[in-house]
């Protein structure tokens, strides 16, 4: 695959559903338009070290894709993606955490069924304090994107 594709490609995997191949098309005439205006001012083809520059300065595919997200949910908007990976690796870290402590209380001879169960409610308490912390942090970070946003225009 070509720079161009695979860009596209990780742009595309991270933009919400509805319109997802209208935007690449778009990304991906706009890239083509900034390759042709270097092309015709070099007088010969790109190489593809230098198309790779070329999208490097378009932008990260997560904060391109960040863009295109425009949703009126708890956390809508550009920060949608980052909520969503922040969520996700809290959650992985809490389970990992969790499981490391229940494994270490079966090793010092409690039975597999008391580690689990002594575990079960601190790894609760973790799950739902991780999930609001993080989504009062998104939602205030959301407000003050809103709002400055608003004063802009």
């Amino acid at each position: 695959m070509n720079p161009l594709e695979t860009y596209l490609a990780r742009v595309r995997f991270r933009l919400p559903r509805k319109g997802r191949d209208d935007i690449v098309q778009e990304l991906r005439v706009a890239l083509l338009e900034r390759f042709d205006r270097q092309e015709a001012e070099w007088g010969r083809p790109l190489s593809e070290a230098e198309q790779t520059t070329i999208i490097r300065g378009f932008g990260n595919p997560i904060t391109v894709a960040a863009r295109y997200w425009t949703g009126q949910g708890i956390v809508g908007g550009p920060f949608t993606l980052y909520y969503r990976r922040t969520l996700l690796w809290a959650l992985c870290g809490v389970l990992i955490l969790h499981a490391a402590l229940a494994l270490w209380r079966w090793s010092m001879g409690m039975t597999v069924f008391a580690a689990l169960s002594a575990t079960r409610p601190g790894m609760l308490f973790a799950l739902i304090s991780a999930f609001a912390v993080i989504t009062a942090v998104f939602v205030m970070l959301d407000a003050v994107m809103r709002s400055r946003m608003k004063s802009v225009y």
